[in-house]
């Protein structure tokens, strides 16, 4: 078992990384979309749409079967489901047949979840817990360089073949499921029991654990779909002024370049965290409102294609640098300020707000695209990411009184013993 355990969390990291997203997809996602599918705006953004809902829809079924078949199973249905997804979104030639493939796309991060716990359990069994967050930040690395150079070839891949980047994708996701079977899980504790019970008194959770759900649900909403619409939008003003086959080229240059920066900003954020610790939570808010701002101005001021462009893209380098050191920390927080007992009870619901308040956010844009120009949808994000800054400093100011509290009680323990 040692051994076994030992070779399982040394797979783990790039099991991770290449299993994170559809590869080579991600990269030329809008493009395929758009170009080989024929989709609108109001289609692609209808996809991811229609495709959340359902799976929130079946959320509780679906939770019921992964507590029923075990996380490992779990685990690998998630990574089966991903094939079908690239599948699908390959070679089906028309609207249903994508929805259904972005389903299983959507639906396979309900599976995948549970790696996490797995990872988790199997550190605790190799006596190597406290590593938890540095294998996770490598699975994040490794994805974070790879898919910064598939960027980097996927636009002559595509422009060779439309359909070579989604071959490579089915080919990244099979080889991930056989490496799924290598992985499985070493439950030493075996607290399932006692996690689903948990989940019956959400109502009870503390105020600042609402305020930190729901701060990073308008963050990570802000941000996702930021990043999609702004890369769409970007891929739009190039078409309009260069072409398609230069807009290829030059879009997967600007993904390579966000995938690097992805890379820095994981980096940075290691070394700056213990320095500024929960400013940082008021500090990557500003700067995602700063992103909003520099692509909306790229759009709208009046030069070259050029400086609009570098103005869209830095916005666009901004949401890559800032979310994985935003998803970090907050998970980090709401640990530490929740009581044990409802510690998976917190970080439960923090995953189901998220997805709610994306799927609010998404319906309202795609019907919004139905009648109005995309840039209007970044506008309406860029205002989410105003509301949402206020409430990190809201969050912020509530941690410090916590904090004073805690100081106080401890003073006054100190002096009574």
């Amino acid at each position: 078992m040692e051994t076994q355990v030992k070779r399982i969390n040394a797979i783990f990291p790039w099991f991770k990384g290449l299993n994170s997203d559809l590869l080579f997809f991600v990269a030329v996602n809008t493009l395929f979309l758009s170009v080989v599918k024929g989709l609108s705006a109001f289609e692609i953004s209808l996809l991811s749409t229609v495709s959340l809902v359902v799976c929130l829809v079946f959320q509780r079924l679906t939770l019921k079967l992964i507590k029923k078949i075990g996380n490992t199973a779990s685990m690998r249905v998630g990574t089966g489901m991903l094939i079908c997804a690239s599948l699908l979104l390959t070679f089906g030639n028309n609207l249903t047949l994508l929805i259904i493939g972005y389903i299983f796309y959507e639906g396979a991060w309900f599976f995948k979840s549970v790696e996490s716990v797995i990872l988790k359990n199997n550190l605790i069994a190799d006596n190597r817990e406290k590593e938890y967050m540095k294998i996770k930040s490598k699975g994040s690395m490794i994805y974070a360089v790879v898919t910064a150079i598939i960027a980097l070839v996927s636009g002559a891949l595509f422009n060779i073949d439309h359909y070579l980047p989604m071959y490579m994708c089915i080919l990244v996701c099979i080889f991930c499921f056989l490496l799924s079977f290598y992985i499985k899980e070493f439950d030493v504790e075996k607290k399932q029991n006692k996690t689903s019970k948990k989940k019956e008194h959400f109502l009870k959770l503390g105020g600042i654990i609402w305020l930190v759900i729901i701060t990073f649900a308008i963050f990570y909403t802000s941000l996702n779909l930021g990043q999609g619409n702004s890369k769409l939008l970007m891929q739009y003003t190039l078409t309009d002024n260069i072409g398609i086959s230069k807009a290829a080229t030059y879009l997967s240059v600007i993904i390579a370049i966000s995938r690097i920066v992805r890379v820095v900003g994981n980096i940075v954020f290691s070394k700056v965290y213990y320095k500024f610790k929960d400013k940082i939570c008021y500090i990557l808010s500003l700067i995602l409102l700063l992103a909003f701002c520099s692509i909306i101005l790229g759009f709208f001021v009046n030069s070259t294609i050029i400086v609009k462009i570098i103005f869209m893209s830095l916005g666009f380098f901004c949401f890559l640098a800032i979310r994985d050191p935003f998803n970090n920390y907050i998970q980090e927080l709401i640990l530490r300020v929740s009581k044990k007992d409802i510690q998976e009870t917190a970080i439960y619901y923090l995953e189901v707000v998220k997805k709610l308040f994306s799927a609010t956010i998404k319906i309202a844009i795609t019907i919004m695209l139905s009648k109005y120009d995309l840039i209007y949808a970044i506008i309406i994000l860029g205002i989410c990411s105003a509301i949402e800054v206020v409430m990190a400093i809201r969050l912020y100011c509530l941690i410090l009184n916590q904090k004073k509290e805690k100081a106080v009680e401890y003073e006054l323990n100190s002096e009574e013993n």
